[in-house]
């Protein structure tokens, strides 16, 4: 078998996630060096058996896409997942981590889990079993979590990549009598701000459509909190003139990012880095972002951001004054793709393939 000889595993979180679709691209620029042998993961807790029996008996190079509940609700599954991981690389075998979030910056009330004093302790000590594997971030806070709490240096802690802009002098401006648009990317929960970017309608002029693109989290969806939210949530956007699009294919967003169009993450809270925003920057599509550490970085890193409060007034002025600016919105839009050349799926593929080249 393939495992005998070596070669390259690709374990993946279950995908319509942000985690899983991230792997989803990354295992396609992965294909196009070498062989690939893809696992993905289920939300039924069992399986996390078969999956341990295939990461502990292969022999070549494994690379983990994963995050807190890659094996679905259950935190013994998540646990037992994570601990054969991390016996894997105790052993020596060449292993790479994408840790995509860490228990430590979890907010409850926000996010939707349900965490208690025993997930706490079961997800601290689950990282901590990773501790001789690579791994790999997205996020500097939990660069910074990982070294202070853990002990753990990561290998690599750069931005989410994006896809490489074809042309960086090619701006998006739209067809004449579009109307501007104002979108938030995302699955439905609390953290994302969606409360605060709805009453921002009130202050956004009527000619600048507002949409919400995002379904409910594979997990979160059916638990009720969660749930009576999304849907509480949904009922208000239909209410204020805004469209909810549910989950859009990647396909379907390219069409939806072109012209002028601004991005909007008034998150209250992040449990990593943020998919949206990579999302946004490859489509050269300039963000309005709430002031939290993470988004500070990116804007410090030359991203095409204005921080702004979680007030929903102070969002929406910063909406119309973005779209109504025209040599703004170009200066943040030529920011955001030259940050997407910048840090690319490309970029992140050569890393990983010497990290395996040096390991095999």
């Amino acid at each position: 078998m393939k495992g005998e000889r070596g070669g390259l595993l690709f374990l993946n979180n279950y995908v319509k996630t942000g985690i899983g679709d991230f792997g989803l691209q990354l295992i396609g620029y992965l294909k196009k060096r070498e062989d690939v042998t893809v696992r993905t993961t289920s939300v039924v807790a069992r399986d996390v058996v078969f999956d341990s029996w295939h990461i502990m008996r292969w022999r070549g190079t494994v690379i983990a896409n994963i995050g807190l509940t890659t094996w679905g609700p259950s935190g013994f599954a998540n646990f037992m997942g994570f601990g054969v991981i991390g016996l894997r690389a105790a052993f020596g075998r060449p292993t790479t981590i994408l840790l995509h979030n860490i228990i430590e910056i979890i907010v409850p009330e926000d996010s939707g889990y349900n965490v208690d004093a025993a997930t706490k302790f079961g997800a601290h000590l689950a990282v901590k079993l990773l501790s001789k594997a690579n791994i790999v971030v997205f996020s500097h806070e939990i660069c910074t979590l990982l070294n202070e709490r853990y002990g753990i240096a990561p290998k690599r802690c750069d931005p989410l990549p994006c896809n490489r802009p074809g042309n960086l002098d090619a701006l998006e401006q739209g067809h004449p009598g579009e109307r501007p648009l104002a979108i938030t990317l995302g699955y439905l929960a609390p953290y994302k701000g969606l409360p605060a970017f709805v009453e921002a309608r009130d202050y956004v002029p009527s000619h600048i459509r507002m949409a919400v693109a995002g379904g409910l989290h594979r997990i979160l969806g059916g638990e009720g909190r969660f749930s009576r939210f999304a849907n509480e949530i949904v009922a208000r956007m239909r209410s204020k003139d805004i469209d909810y699009l549910g989950y859009v294919p990647d396909s379907d967003l390219d069409r939806l990012l072109k012209g002028r169009v601004v991005g909007v993450l008034p998150y209250t809270s992040l449990s990593g880095a943020s998919a949206a925003f990579s999302r946004f920057a490859s489509a050269g599509v300039p963000v309005i972002a709430t002031d939290l550490p993470e988004f500070r970085r990116l804007q410090g890193l030359g991203a095409g951001i204005v921080l702004v409060s979680a007030s929903p007034k102070e969002i929406g002025n910063a909406v119309d004054a973005l779209l109504s600016d025209t040599v703004g919105w170009e200066r943040a839009s030529r920011c955001q793709l030259e940050f997407a050349s910048r840090y690319s799926w490309n970029e992140l593929t050569n890393w990983l393939s010497g990290v395996e080249e040096h390991s095999s």
